[in-house]
């Protein structure tokens, strides 16, 4: 206690003895504490102040800037933005914190002062950019549109890939309008689904009776067939409103196929040949222009003559055909059955003695010769059929 008493007694006397210097400093350190304390009781602090564009910013830091381009990055669909900011030049000075503008709104000013970044409207495809248009604009009527332009009734539609749109900065050089923007969206593949109904026919088939008390070309429909019925529902896939898949979801058989039933004759005709004969009458000029096969897969002869040379049956038969016309190069034809499956065909022909349903003997005059079809000359084209293929005529008639 006592050396207390005696430092301040010694203090007391240098201030006595040296008012003159220790006064000023008294209130030099007085005005100190009153600067600090004012400050703080007033909210100051040390801030930066900068200029973007035409507006004045304030900040607590520099590095609220940076921070400003972060977040404007991070809301953008490209890198690239960042190159269009400009770096400001900083001031130091005292603010009051209430009136520092935030990192927001930092990036607000900076956005809305900077010429080329711009909001804009993204369009992305499976996550990949597209296309982008400037400004909030709404592309949800101009997809609604386009996922919907094939549609049909009672059908589904969606886009073939995942489209998904953002709102974002984007450099303004590589925005599109919003015609070309509408281009593009009405390009994006659509897939659309629905279902289609409706009905086919089952083929009937035949029943055959044998008549041996019929001749040979006999044949009369006993009953009628009737075709089957299958109602169906099938769900078809269309891309772009071409079928790309379809399968069969429903089918119902409404109406089973009855067969036809037939009667055929199978006695030989009364009075004709039963082997082939020379199909020209006796006594006429031929001249054989080719033969079987002939190096052009010909089915059949060639037998050249005078136009109106008389065209007779080779064999006993019925007439299941006869027509003038092209007949796919035949021209004037008639078939002939001869029952078993054996038949014989005579084209080119200038005039025709017989129609579908008569009953012809072997070396009766059917036709004559002409020139009909394709045809360089008046002839016959004379063909033997055995069940449904040609065989050659030699065979039958042996070589001429």
């Amino acid at each position: 206690m006592q050396q207390f008493l005696s430092i301040v007694k010694k203090c007391y006397n240098f201030a006595k003895e040296n008012i003159r210097i220790v006064v000023p400093a008294i209130f030099a350190l007085v005005s100190v504490i009153a600067v600090i304390v004012s400050v703080n009781s007033c909210d100051l602090t040390v801030a930066y102040t900068f200029s973007y564009g035409d507006k004045t910013l304030c900040v607590r830091d520099t590095v609220d800037f940076s921070a400003a381009k972060t977040i404007i990055k991070m809301a953008s669909a490209t890198g690239d933005v960042e190159n269009y900011i400009d770096e400001p030049v900083f001031t130091k000075t005292v603010a009051m914190r209430s009136q520092l503008d935030n990192v927001n709104s930092v990036a607000e000013t900076i956005i809305e002062n900077t010429d080329g970044i711009v909001v804009a409207t993204i369009l992305r495809v499976n996550g990949e950019y597209v296309a982008c248009v400037e400004g909030e604009t709404s592309l949800d009527d101009y997809l609604e549109k386009s996922r919907t332009r094939y549609d049909k009734d009672g059908s589904v539609s969606t886009f073939v890939d995942e489209i998904t749109t953002e709102k974002a900065y984007y450099p303004k050089s590589q925005v599109k309008t919003l015609d070309e923007i509408i281009e593009v969206i009405d390009k994006l593949s659509v897939k659309t689904v629905s279902t289609v109904s409706g009905k086919y026919n089952v083929a009937y088939g035949t029943t055959v009776i044998k008549d041996s008390s019929k001749s040979v070309g006999y044949r009369v429909t006993r009953t009628s067939g009737v075709y089957g019925v299958v109602r169906y529902t099938d769900e078809v896939t269309y891309v772009n409103g071409k079928e790309s898949a379809r399968q069969r979801i429903e089918s119902k058989t409404t109406t089973q196929p009855s067969n036809e039933v037939v009667v055929v004759g199978t006695a030989p005709i009364s009075g004709g040949s039963s082997s082939f004969r020379w199909p020209l009458a006796n006594g006429y000029f031929y001249t054989m222009t080719s033969y079987w096969g002939d190096g052009r897969g010909h089915k059949g002869w060639d037998i050249a003559g005078k136009t109106g040379t008389p065209i007779c049956a080779s064999m006993s038969g019925v007439v299941v055909e006869a027509s003038s016309g092209w007949n796919g190069g035949y021209g004037t034809k008639v078939v002939l059955d001869h029952g078993n499956g054996v038949k014989t065909v005579y084209a080119h022909c200038q005039k025709l003695y017989v129609k579908v349903g008569d009953v012809v003997t072997g070396g009766q005059v059917i036709a004559t010769m002409g020139n009909t079809g394709r045809s360089t000359g008046p002839h016959l084209h004379f063909e033997i059929n055995i069940n449904g293929s040609p065989v050659n005529p030699a065979i039958y008639l042996g070589n001429r």
